[in-house]
């Protein structure tokens, strides 16, 4: 009965925490293709139990850790997370416009006109590189939960498996609200769809950033 009541603590919590930064998720789970919404799925779901794996290393030794840098540099533990993981939105938001700018080059060569093969392979592109921006934007998003993960699963209230399950249901729930509520929302799909790919990761590393240096402000 008591992990029972863990594993919907941590599903609520994760729940609530994750919600509303997962509307970026709607236009990878409308796709045409069935295979691509069920990849991207079990992208964001893999994402989050990355960061709670993560956690369960950063619990073995985190004192140490937090003690050691509160010592080196002053700054506390919200502030290091929004850091690095702005930092990451960057570095993956640089590498993916240079990518698209080397396609875009690629695909100039022997070509005059853009023409329907053209844009058949452009689209394949975007589908072959839209997983990763799934799994990068997930995780990203899901860098806040280090600031609670860890000390839950140091403090011995919760054990990792039952925050991996927790943390499991809460993603489902929120696929399935996206997939099933927010999906027949036509305008709110067409304007998502509108978004690129790029545009999603450049205003999420834009937000992180702005996340990052409050905090550093605040600490």
């Amino acid at each position: 009965m008591h992990s029972v009541v863990n594993i919907f603590g941590c599903y609520f919590t994760v729940f609530l925490t994750s919600a509303d930064d997962a509307l970026w998720l709607l236009p990878y789970l409308v796709y045409p293709s069935r295979k691509a919404r069920i990849l991207h799925g079990l992208l964001f779901v893999g994402s989050l139990q990355a960061i709670v794996f993560l956690s369960y290393i950063i619990s073995l030794g985190g004192h140490k850790l937090v003690k050691k840098y509160d010592y080196i540099f002053s700054v506390d533990g919200d502030a290091l997370t929004s850091c690095l993981a702005a930092l990451a939105a960057w570095v993956v938001f640089v590498c993916l416009l240079v990518q698209n700018i080397r396609r875009r080059g690629s695909r100039g060569n022997g070509y005059e006109h853009i023409t329907d093969v053209e844009k058949g392979e452009g689209a394949k592109d975007d589908m072959a590189y839209s997983p990763k921006t799934v799994f990068f934007s997930s995780f990203l998003n899901s860098a806040g939960e280090l600031c609670y993960f860890p000390p839950l699963l140091v403090s011995s209230k919760v054990s990792v498996a039952e925050l991996s399950l927790g943390a499991f249901l809460a993603c489902l729930t929120i696929i399935f609200v996206l997939s099933f509520c927010l999906a027949r929302c036509r305008q709110w799909v067409e304007y998502n769809k509108k978004m690129s790919t790029l545009g999603v990761l450049g205003v999420l590393a834009i937000s992180l950033t702005i996340e990052a240096v409050r905090d550093v402000i605040r600490s």
